[in-house]
């Protein structure tokens, strides 16, 4: 189990589920920094997609 901080506090989860713009590198970056790991890529519109990166 592990926290997320956010602006009311801390939680506890056991899965947490990000999504981002699938080009924005420096996101997917920190994301996979802080244990994350890409699981699939959503298409929005052609040559648009979102990464979600599950933990």
């Amino acid at each position: 189990m592990y926290r997320i901080s956010f602006a009311g506090g801390e939680a506890r989860h056991r899965k947490a589920i990000v999504s981002t713009g699938g080009q924005n590198i420096p996101a997917k970056n920190l994301y996979v920094k802080y244990g994350f790991i890409e699981t699939r890529q959503i298409p929005i519109t052609e040559g648009i997609y979102l990464s979600v990166l599950e933990k």
